[in-house]
């Protein structure tokens, strides 16, 4: 599991991270964040001196990930050509280890493949695979949700980067009102945006639900 800057540790009850929980994380570590926007160095209250170097250790990861040569659609591309027949549920990267690489959970054929792609070459760098039995009940409801979704995690990443005029460092699996949602997190001019793309609404011509940080 990654330990960059909005990743969050391992857990063995819930063996699926999702964005929206890596972002919980991230939000936490940068202080309080207004109910419409926040900028990553911002914080409200008066720091601590760890408080004061976590933004810096953000920033840092997302100059990184402004310099990767392979975007998360194309990390997602990747996995699902080198492993056929494998759906992406999850990617985020990770700038704070010596090759920068997104770290992906992919879902086939009843199992769980989780691994790291190198960000610059696209090659697996890292790979195990698990009963997908073995996930909580909520993961596996997701999972059963896309499967009849007719939409994919690519696909979402595409909508979000348009409408958050950006581009993807995150995405994952979650749930709004007991249905299935894709959480991407977009960097769009040094600043995160959280995006929310419902699959039931995907022919919508609206724009999908965003908060910035």
């Amino acid at each position: 599991m990654a330990r960059g800057a909005w990743h969050r540790p391992n857990r063995r009850d819930h063996v699926m991270k999702t964005t929206g929980q890596f972002l919980l994380i991230l939000m936490l570590a940068l202080g309080p964040i207004s109910a419409n926007a926040h900028s990553v160095g911002e914080n409200a209250s008066s720091p601590s001196q760890p408080e004061q170097r976590q933004p810096l250790s953000v920033q840092s990861e997302l100059e990184t990930f402004g310099r990767a040569i392979v975007s998360a659609r194309e990390g997602i591309a990747a996995v699902e050509q080198q492993l056929a027949g494998a759906k992406v549920v999850d990617i985020s990267f990770d700038g704070q280890v010596e090759t920068p690489v997104y770290h992906v959970k992919a879902y086939r054929n009843g199992e769980i493949w989780n691994g790291s792609i190198d960000a610059a070459t696209r090659a697996i760098v890292r790979d195990s695979w698990m009963p997908a039995s073995q996930l909580d009940a909520e993961d596996k409801s997701n999972i059963a949700d896309l499967k009849r979704a007719g939409f994919d995690l690519a696909e979402a990443v595409a909508v979000a980067e348009k409408y958050g005029a950006g581009k993807a460092v995150g995405a994952g699996l979650s749930r709004a009102d007991g249905r299935l949602i894709f959480l991407v997190v977009v960097v769009s001019d040094g600043a995160l945006k959280e995006i929310s793309v419902d699959p039931a609404e995907k022919s919508r011509r609206s724009p999908p639900s965003s908060r910035a940080f």
